[in-house]
């Protein structure tokens, strides 16, 4: 919460990010023309913003549920809703802030991408476990089969 807050401000404004990835696209791709260098500068923030709120969304459903080596966690959707409504919270709480800084805007898509991207980071999380198994199994059906 610290990194998105400190990004949040005026050190991370799209101003100050264009200066760094302008240069690095143009240097990918020199015939791109200016208006799709803007939106590729555009893109690879919003993505930004998805990410680090997946992340979070991860983080703050590890804190709910706090899994161990040796006790393997119940897969369970309202932990992970849990994980969602407190980062869509922290994302509203990180726009409005925004919206005092003299160089930044606050704005609602950009909650939408930021609770876009902790939806499929939760929904990621989900698959990856099933398939390492990571969580107990607790299916009716499977705990039939497994006794038989």
């Amino acid at each position: 919460m610290l990194v998105i807050f400190g990004g949040s401000g005026e050190a991370l404004a799209a101003h100050r990010t264009s200066r760094i990835l302008g240069p690095i696209i143009r240097w990918l791709f020199p015939s791109l023309a200016q208006d799709k260098v803007d939106l590729l500068i555009l893109l690879i923030r919003k993505c930004a913003h998805a990410v680090e709120f997946g992340v979070l969304a991860v983080l703050f459903w590890l804190a709910l549920v706090k899994p161990s080596r040796h006790n393997k966690p119940e897969w369970r959707w309202s932990d992970a809703r849990r994980a969602l409504v407190l980062t869509a919270l922290y994302a509203a709480l990180d726009e409005f802030r925004q919206s005092f800084v003299p160089s930044r805007q606050g704005a609602v898509q950009d909650v939408c991408i930021d609770v876009a991207g902790a939806v499929i980071a939760l929904l990621l999380l989900s698959l990856l476990g099933r398939w390492r198994g990571w969580w107990r199994n607790t299916s009716p059906d499977r705990a039939a089969a497994g006794s038989e």
